[in-house]
């Protein structure tokens, strides 16, 4: 497992709910308390939910009537589902929003826009771009700039991740970063 479906992407979210494995489909949850009750409810894990066995997830959620008393989550684009599955899993299924997918396969001037690319050439006269294996060894880099995009734009809730949260991502078997470097600074 890589990325977003790796279990130390999950425990990377806990300061938002316990993660819990759903065995049949192979996906992650995170359980939460409801203030002032006995009761639990779950989300999938920030940003999308993914799973292996799409087609299993009606027998996880089967189990977990007993423990919860709801399950949002955000699907996984390219998740081997339709809607169909979804409306024999949930009460409600409501399209969040477009997401736009470039095949890479095909010519760079039929994918990116002539102005795009008029761009990219000339930021990249003036700066250059690392591929890093090993991205937890710029986790003060990382903080610094993530800190100065949630003043900024006023980041909270559950895209506020603390540097815990980033460490453990950062760490996620596979995981690369790409740094823009302009005179040497990011």
């Amino acid at each position: 497992m890589k990325g977003f479906s790796h279990p130390d992407y999950a425990a990377s979210l806990a300061q938002f709910g316990s993660p819990r494995f759903l065995q049949s489909c192979q996906g992650w949850i995170l359980e939460r308390s409801i203030p002032g009750t006995a009761c639990r409810d779950a989300m999938g894990c920030y940003p999308l939910f993914i799973c292996r066995n799409w087609s299993q997830l009606p027998v996880d959620l089967k189990t977990l009537e007993k423990d919860l008393v709801s399950l949002s989550l955000v699907t996984d684009p390219f998740g081997q589902y339709d809607l169909e599955l979804l409306h024999e899993c949930f009460d409600i299924v409501i399209p969040f929003k477009e997401h736009f997918i470039a095949d890479l396969t095909k010519p760079r001037n039929t994918i990116v826009s002539s102005h795009h690319r008029y761009y990219a050439r000339k930021a990249l006269r003036t700066m250059t771009v690392d591929i890093n294996h090993s991205p937890l060894d710029y986790i003060e880099e990382w903080l610094d700039l993530y800190g100065a995009l949630s003043q900024r734009f006023d980041i909270g809730g559950l895209r506020a991740f603390s540097r815990n949260a980033f460490e453990k991502q950062l760490a996620v078997p596979g995981a690369v970063m790409f740094r823009a470097l302009y005179q040497g600074t990011a």
